[in-house]
C-alpha cells in the first residue's frame, strides 16, 4: 500500500463528511482534478483517492483490510 499524498494525514481522524447520512447521493459525481493532476491513479493509489470522496465510509474496515499483510 502506498502512503497518502504529501500534506494528507488521515491518521488524526476522518475529514468532516461532505453530506449527511441518508442523503440521496445518486446525482453526485466525485472528481478531484488537483489530485489527479498531481498523482498517477493506478491500482496502488485508488484507495487513497477514494478516501477523499464523499462516498467513503469512515466506519467501515477498509483501512484495516488495505493495510493488512497479504
Amino acid at each position: 500500500m502506498t502512503t497518502p499524498p504529501p500534506g494528507v494525514n488521515f491518521k488524526v481522524g476522518p475529514p468532516v463528511p461532505v453530506v449527511s447520512p441518508g442523503t440521496d447521493m445518486t446525482g453526485i459525481c466525485f472528481r478531484d482534478q488537483v489530485w489527479l493532476n498531481s498523482y498517477l491513479l493506478d491500482q496502488n493509489m485508488v484507495f487513497d483517492y477514494f478516501t477523499l470522496s464523499p462516498f467513503y465510509d469512515w466506519t467501515c474496515n477498509n483501512p484495516d483490510v488495505i493495510h493488512s499483510p497479504t
